[in-house]
This record gives structure tokens, sequence and C-alpha cells, in this order.
């Protein structure tokens, strides 16, 4: 059936409207692409503020583009502005639903304002989308270990460091980690990475200095400590630290002889009668002479000391074994023998001040040791287990 004329100019017209609807938002997304170009540049020279303002024209131009907001919150993060950052995710997110490194944006945003919850599922979200990135895990790790989840926290350091073995900072950050769990040798090996990596890394020497200090080798520890403080110089805890490992060699000072004499009891005003003459006349009774009691020398400290029981042998062979390798993990263990018709060797490891650090460290055991319990110290060669 053949159209009438009459309908002919309203399909031309049709049509054109249609063209129009159709090139508009492509004449819209050229200036958008554009400027989106132009803040890619920016932000790989590290210019973050013209990173910011290029996207932000982008975005002007083309709301509904979701990889200008992806960077404009690359560039928020960049210049500490956390929440814009926040917020330019959650819209980018509304385009870019199965983009791993917006969900990755979004666990740094949430780490920075101190939502850890939040910011670690982000980072399984990202993962799960297969963005695996080193900066992933070491966020990851830090959100873990704000929640106290230090084993998780370890694990994702070690990730981050097995993909990128060259940054010193998170061999520094997993070093801190090791310090906390009081693996003190495996931190020191973290240390020596990190200034292996960079030379100049003050808080690495810092942090190393210590290490050695809670190890007890002093000399090393005022080495490290003043390289640091001779690189940053000024740091008020650094310098505190570094009096506590000088004190610690200096020689012990002599003691000081007691000057003061006993006060003089008072005469008195009316002395007594001389006594009668059969009285004067008896020999005086002799006072026996008993020799000096040897002196009670007091405890080092009344300070309870705690440690964690990792074992009990009838073997002092194997016990050997464990308290060598307690005294590399933990920097301090001991064995104390329970005497009896068969000695048993039980093996201690750490030397706490307070319950509360020997429960922590008990914890952190248990992966290894099941059995570990917390002890106080009595003496040197007695322990009351709690």
């Amino acid at each position: 059936m053949a159209m009438p004329r009459s309908f002919r100019p309203l399909l031309v017209v049709l049509a054109c409207l249609v063209q129009l609807a159709w090139c508009a938002p492509r004449q819209a997304r050229k200036p958008a692409r554009q400027a989106y170009s132009e803040g890619l540049k920016y932000e790989e020279e590290g210019r973050v503020a013209d990173a910011e303002r290029a996207f932000t024209q982008a975005l002007e131009s083309d709301p509904d583009f979701g990889l200008a907001w992806l960077h404009r919150a690359k560039a928020f993060l960049a210049g500490g502005k956390h929440i814009e950052a926040l917020s330019d995710i959650n819209n980018a997110l509304h385009t870019l639903t199965e983009n791993g490194e917006a969900w990755k944006l979004r666990g740094d945003a949430n780490l920075k304002l101190n939502n850890h919850y939040p910011a670690i599922e982000d980072y399984n979200r990202a993962e799960l989308l297969k963005f695996t990135h080193p900066s992933l895990y070491a966020g990851r790790a830090v959100a873990y270990a704000s929640l106290g989840r230090m084993t998780q926290a370890l694990a994702d350091y070690s990730m981050a460091i097995k993909m990128r073995p060259d940054d010193p900072e998170t061999h520094l950050s997993r070093g801190r980690m090791l310090v906390y769990l009081k693996r003190y040798r495996d931190a020191i090996e973290d240390y020596d990475q990190a200034i292996k990596l960079r030379p100049g890394f003050g808080e690495a020497y810092f942090a190393r200095g210590q290490g050695y200090f809670l190890m007890g080798n002093f000399q090393d520890a005022i080495r490290d400590l003043e390289s640091g403080l001779r690189l940053k110089p000024g740091e008020p805890e650094a310098e505190q630290l570094l009096s506590k490992a000088r004190n610690a060699l200096a020689p012990p000072r002599p003691p000081v002889a007691e000057t003061a004499q006993k006060p003089t009891p008072p005469i008195p005003a009316v002395f007594p009668p001389a006594p009668a003459a059969e009285t004067a006349q008896k020999p005086a009774p002799s006072i026996p002479v008993a020799s000096p009691a040897p002196p009670v020398l007091a405890p080092a400290t009344s300070a309870p000391v705690y440690a964690v029981q990792v074992g009990a042998f009838g073997d002092r062979k194997r016990a050997e074994q464990l308290r060598a390798r307690m005294k590399e993990r933990c920097g301090s263990a001991a064995i104390v023998e329970k005497p009896g018709p068969r000695p048993l060797w039980r093996v201690l490891a750490g030397h706490e001040s307070s319950r509360a650090k020997a429960t922590t460290l008990a914890k952190s055991l248990r992966a290894e040791i099941p059995a570990a319990m917390v002890v106080l110290l009595t003496s040197e060669r007695n322990a009351i287990g709690e």
C-alpha cells in the first residue's frame, strides 16, 4: 500500500529528531574524552590538582563517565580528600560494578576514614574480581592489624612482599608486625632488606634499633638509632630509646656509703641511784656473743614476672632444642627444672612484666604450640602455673 504524500514531511522531521538525539551524547562525549585524556596525563606526572580539574571537566560534559569518577577519586585520595574520594567511587560503581580496581579504591578510602570492616569487605570483593595488586594486600593488612587480627595481617604483608619484593615500605610494615609478635630476629631481617633497598630510610633504622634493643643487643641498637637520628634529627621517641640503650651499657655506679649516724639517746636529767654494795660487788653476767646472721638479699625487683610454658620434657636434650627455637622467636627463653624422682624440664618463653603481655605472647604461640600457658616466675629457678 502506497504511503500518502502528506505523511512524508512528518517522517523527515522524525528522522531528524532521532539523529539529533543520537548525535547529542556523542558530541558531549568528545570534550569529556579530551578532558579525561588530559587528566590521565596529569595523573601520570603526579600533578594531582591539575588531574582533579581535568576529570571534573570530563564529568561536567558527561556525568555518566564511570572512569572519570574513578580517576577523580584517585586524585582526591592523593590529595587527602577521603570523603570526596569515597563519594566519587560510589558514583563510579554505578557503571563499573565489576571493576576490581574501583572496589580496591573504595577499600582505600574506607581505610583512610578508619572504616576497617567495610575496607576489608571492599578488598575482598576486589580480590574476587581478580584485582590482585600488592597495595590491596598491604591495605588489607593495615585494616586487619587495626582490628587486632595479627595473623591475617602478617599473611597479607607477606603476600604483598611476594608480589613486590623491592618495596621497602612493606618490609618495614611487616617488620613492625613481627616485633609485635615478638619475632625479633625475623623483624631484623625485614629491616635489613628495607635499608638495603633504601639506604637513607630513617624510619627503618629507628625500627631496627628498637628491635635490637628489645633483644638486649644495646650496642647495635645505639648504632642504628644514631644513624636514624642523623637522617631524621629530633625524633623524640628515638632519642629516648637511645638514652635508655646508652644507660644500659654504662658501668654501674659504686654504692654511696651512708654517712648519717644514729642519734645519741638523750641523757636523763636525774642519774639513777648508785647500786648497793652487795650488788655492786657481783660480777656482771656475761652476755653471749652471737655470730652475725648473713644478710638477706632483696630480690632484684618486687614486680611479678611472667612467661609462657611451651613444653615439659623428661629429656633435657629435647628441652634444650625447644628453648633454642623459642629464644630465636621470642628473644628470651629458659629451662626450669622441676625436681623429683624423675626430673622434669620445663621450657619457658618470654620474660614479661605483666600477665596481659604474657597472655598476648601465649596466644601468638598457640598456633604452633596449642598447650602454651602463662606462668608466674617466683624466682630464677621456679615457676608457678597461672
